[in-house]
């Protein structure tokens, strides 16, 4: 399977507007994420994107229709363009479910509309409703958007009594760590604009995606690590990638104690002997965890690690040594020749959602001096 073009990518986060903030603020080392006014003196710290105007409508749908007007801007959206937005439910959510109307409708697009609710795995499943769009020539091209906004007192309450934060009061998240307690919450919206192909046959591509469900508890993973290895096997298959090709993993990594010891397992079990080759990283501890958003935040970050060839580090400084056979990058990675990623996701339930990205185009590495 050829899979979809990446034909623009767009997002808002703590870091502020667009890629390359996302992307320079990750490789600088310093994280989006600080003491929210309402911490009371705990060790709580939030990623608010702070660029948003006054609205009518929800901060979650402005976040949405800031990003889609940035792709449209970048790219003529011509023929039938479908939209899919991928979006939470909290303090401030989707309040009639016509969000992803309103924004089709904002940026002129002609082509079938769906929102998509699978929590922490939503950007994978929005993916896959897109492949299968452009699959069945339902449109030309699909934006794929994803929205979260939990930034705010009520909401982390909520997601503090659900339990998916782990310790509320973690501080910054330390992924893959000796003495990680939870995650930190970072609000912000991603999309991508899908296109069956390129023009010149090069370019990022999303090349396929494997999504199961395990129906376990509501934020605990289950003690088998079966059905997100299933999940990473099915994208692999899907992409018609052996996972010798694989450079390096983008892991979901909240910097809870069991979501990174339930991914280690997957890998462990899908990549045998060969797993101590792959670097693993996770983007949490710099601009905090965007829930529905999360997915897309990290395909395009692998997106842009595949384009400089360099994978930024999850920024844990003390590992845990139940994970010395497996290359955790604590730090700034640089990448060889393989030209795939996988993305892990997986949410409430627990959904897990796996993709494969590529990149075709010829690798420009920086000049030595």
């Amino acid at each position: 399977m050829n899979g979809s073009y990446v034909a623009a990518t767009a997002c808002v986060c703590a870091y502020g507007v667009g890629v390359d903030a996302l992307w320079n603020g990750m490789m600088s080392g310093r994280s989006a994420l600080s003491s929210p006014p309402w911490a009371n003196g705990t060790a709580t710290v939030v990623g608010t994107f702070e660029g948003l105007g006054q609205s009518q409508s929800t901060r979650c749908e402005a976040l949405a229709l800031a990003v889609a007007q940035m792709i449209a801007a970048q790219e003529a959206l011509s023929g039938p363009v479908g939209v899919v937005v991928g979006n939470g439910t909290a303090n401030d959510h989707f309040d009639d479910g016509d969000e992803p109307g309103r924004i089709a409708d904002a940026i002129g697009a002609h082509g079938p509309v769906a929102g998509v609710r699978s929590d922490c795995a939503t950007g994978i499943a929005s993916l896959e409703l897109a492949q299968a769009w452009l699959d069945l020539r339902a449109c030309e091209s699909v934006l794929v958007v994803g929205t979260s906004s939990y930034a705010d007192q009520v909401s982390m309450q909520l997601l503090s009594m659900s339990g998916a934060l782990g310790s509320r009061s973690a501080g910054l998240p330390a992924p893959f760590g000796r003495q990680r307690r939870g995650t930190a919450v970072g609000e912000g919206a991603a999309a991508l604009l899908l296109k069956r192909t390129s023009s010149s046959g090069l370019g990022p591509r999303v090349l396929g995606t494997g999504l199961t469900l395990n129906s376990h508890r509501l934020v605990a993973p289950p003690t088998s690590c079966a059905a997100l290895a299933r999940a990473i096997r099915k994208a692999l298959k899907t992409s018609g990638i052996d996972p010798s090709m694989i450079a390096a993993i983008i892991a979901h990594g909240t910097g809870t104690e069991l979501n990174d010891e339930h991914e280690v397992r997957a890998i462990r079990d899908v990549f045998g002997a060969d797993a101590q080759r792959v670097p693993i990283t996770s983007i949490k501890r710099w601009l905090g965890h965007t829930f529905e958003a999360s997915a897309l935040f990290s395909v395009i970050a692998a997106m842009q690690a595949l384009k400089t060839r360099t994978l930024p580090g999850c920024g844990t400084a003390i590992l845990d040594p139940e994970f010395e056979d497996l290359s955790i990058a604590d730090s700034h990675v640089e990448l060889g020749q393989e030209r795939f990623m996988l993305v892990l996701a997986h949410g409430m339930g627990v959904i897990n959602g796996v993709a494969v990205v590529g990149d075709s185009r010829p690798v420009k590495r920086a000049a030595s001096s």
